[in-house]
């Protein structure tokens, strides 16, 4: 789930490209009369991935404010901690991402995190990103969705602060009905076992 500051810098950097591409290849096209930019070639591979498509709109389903019941364990031996957070969904540019603004509701050491969750039609895969107010790292999964259990599942790695290395992890978010929905993370043990660490119950205000 987490990827190096300069791959971060160079999908900014593509992005930044991308849409002066296009605001150059717009300015062009005033420069010449009677030209269609839709028939230029570079143009239109640019378009062709622009637009929100039905995927995006599967992640209507998210929108709306919700009340998290959170538990999560550092092992499968360990005992839960649990805690209550408040979710609010919104969609943003025009459809084609999620937006998510997650704010703990305990006692004691607030927690405040924003993730996006986004179909990505370049590579056809469900993405999402996560930055929270306790560590200084984006995480990055990739996923898909299956319609028929109406349920996402991703994948990524998480840092083990532990051994300083990266352990893998496994990700669902299953919705129940419009008004209910279950979110589970899954990581391996020390001998590679996966266990159930993290669950949320999201009820929607």
């Amino acid at each position: 789930m987490t990827r190096g500051t300069l791959r971060h810098a160079l999908v900014a950097m593509s992005g930044i490209a991308l849409g002066a591409g296009m605001v150059a290849l717009a300015d062009d096209d005033d420069n010449r009369v009677g030209y269609d930019p839709s028939s230029d070639p570079k143009m239109a591979a640019m378009m062709k991935y622009s637009k929100p498509v039905p995927e995006h709109g599967v992640l209507r389903q998210l929108e709306g404010d919700w009340e998290q019941q959170v538990k999560w364990r550092m092992g499968p031996d360990k005992p839960w901690t649990t805690s209550v957070s408040e979710c609010e969904n919104e969609m943003v540019f025009d459809g084609r991402f999620l937006r998510q603004e997650i704010e703990s509701k305990d006692d004691g050491m607030k927690y405040n995190a924003v993730a996006y969750l986004g179909y990505d039609t370049y590579h056809n895969k469900y993405v999402a990103t996560w930055l929270d107010n306790m560590t200084t790292m984006i995480n990055r999964s990739e996923g898909s969705y299956d319609p028929a259990s109406r349920t996402f599942t991703f994948h990524g790695t998480v840092p083990d602060f532990e051994t300083g290395r990266n352990r893998h992890f496994r990700s669902t978010l299953t919705i129940h009905h419009k008004d209910a929905m279950t979110e589970q993370m899954f990581e391996p043990d020390t001998q590679g076992v996966e266990y159930l660490s993290f669950e949320i119950h999201y009820k929607r205000d």
